[in-house]
C-alpha cells in the first residue's frame, strides 16, 4: 500500500487533499504541520506536529516513512509578511524544500510541490507553463526559487502552480478571499478591495482532485491550475456578497496603489490550463458554483453543531 506523507496537513490545500485521499482504500497517510491540535479518527492517518524548518526533525521523518509520495504544501505564503520578514520567508519557502529534496529517496518517493502566480510580473496577461517568471515581490522569488529546487530533484516530481485558492474547512486557521469578504461584510464593515487586480480563483476542492489525479495517472512536470474565468479582485468580492445575501454597498473598489501595501502585487495574472485538462482530466468549477459549495459547506456545519 503507497505511503503519503502530506505537508501543511492544516492549510487548506492541504486539507482538502487530507479529505479527498482518506476516502480511498489503497494509501496510508502521513501528514503533519505546526499545530498541536489535530482531531484524527481514521486509522489510516498518522499526525506528527513539525515545524518544517527545523531541518533535522523534518529529515528525520522525511527518512523515517519513506514515501512513495511527498506533497509539499506548507509554505509561507502571506504575500506582505514575505516581504517584512525575508529571512523566516527563505527558510521556509526555500531552505525547507531543500531539505525535501536531499532527504527523499530518488529511486522510490515522488515529490508534489506548489508554487504560485505570484512567480510572474502579471505584464503577460495569460501565462503558459513554459512562460519565464519574473516575481515582483519577494513571496514570488522565493516560490520560483522553490521551483529551481524541486526540478533539481533526481526523482518523479510534479509541480503545481496554483491561483488564489479560496475555500472553507471548521478548522482553517488562514483566511482567503471569499472568508475575508464574509467576515468583514458580516460585521457590516465597509472593505475597501481592488479594481484593477484581476485573478482567476480556484477552489480548493478542484485542486485536492488534480492532486490525486496526477498520483493516479503518475503524472510528472510543471501544470498550471486554476479556475476557468478571470475576474477582478472587487468582482470576486462582489460575487461572494451577492452569493450570502450581504450587502455589496460595504464593496468600495479602489486602485492597488491606494491600498499601500508592503509587497508589489502583479495587476493581471491568469493561466493557460490546458495541459491539465488533457492530461489529468481537470475540470475547474467557477465561482459561482465554488460559492455554493463553501455555502453548503458552512450550513451542513451549522446544522450539525
Amino acid at each position: 500500500m503507497p505511503k503519503v506523507l502530506l505537508t501543511g496537513s492544516r492549510g487548506l490545500i492541504g486539507q482538502k487533499i487530507l479529505a479527498r485521499m482518506s476516502g480511498e482504500e489503497d494509501f496510508n497517510i502521513f501528514t503533519t504541520s505546526r499545530s498541536q491540535d489535530f482531531k484524527n479518527k481514521n486509522p489510516k492517518i498518522s499526525y506528527k506536529a513539525l515545524d518544517i524548518t527545523e531541518r533535522a526533525s523534518f529529515q528525520k521523518l522525511i527518512k523515517k516513512i519513506q514515501p512513495d509520495f511527498l506533497i509539499h504544501t506548507a509554505a509561507m505564503a502571506q504575500v506582505d509578511e514575505c516581504e517584512r520578514q525575508k529571512e523566516l520567508c527563505w527558510k521556509t519557502n526555500v531552505e525547507a524544500v531543500k531539505t525535501v529534496v536531499e532527504s527523499a529517496d530518488p529511486q522510490r518517493t515522488h515529490l508534489i510541490h506548489f508554487s504560485t502566480d505570484f512567480v510572474f510580473d502579471g505584464e503577460l496577461g495569460l501565462y503558459r507553463e513554459q512562460d519565464l517568471p519574473n516575481p515582483p515581490a519577494y513571496y514570488g522569488l522565493s516560490k520560483w526559487e522553490s521551483e529551481k529546487i524541486i526540478q533539481s530533484y533526481a526523482g518523479p516530481w510534479t509541480l503545481f502552480r496554483v491561483l488564489l485558492v479560496y475555500g472553507w474547512t471548521p478548522e482553517l486557521h488562514r483566511t482567503n478571499i471569499v472568508l475575508w469578504t464574509l467576515e468583514n461584510l458580516e460585521k457590516g464593515r465597509t472593505i475597501r478591495v481592488a479594481q484593477d487586480q484581476y485573478r482567476m480563483p480556484t477552489l480548493a476542492e478542484d485542486i485536492a482532485e488534480v492532486v490525486y489525479q496526477s498520483i493516479q495517472k503518475r503524472a510528472v512536470g510543471l501544470y498550471h491550475i486554476c479556475g476557468p474565468e478571470r475576474l477582478s479582485i472587487f468582482e470576486i468580492a462582489k460575487q461572494t456578497a451577492e452569493c450570502f445575501g450581504l450587502p455589496t454597498s460595504l464593496l468600495q473598489p479602489v486602485l492597488t496603489k491606494d491600498l499601500k501595501e508592503s509587497a508589489k502585487r502583479p495587476l493581471k495574472t491568469g493561466f493557460v490550463i490546458e495541459k491539465a485538462k488533457h492530461n489529468l482530466d481537470y475540470h475547474p468549477r467557477n465561482l459561482r458554483e465554488g460559492l455554493e459549495i463553501v455555502k453548503t459547506q458552512m450550513h451542513e456545519s451549522k446544522i450539525q453543531n
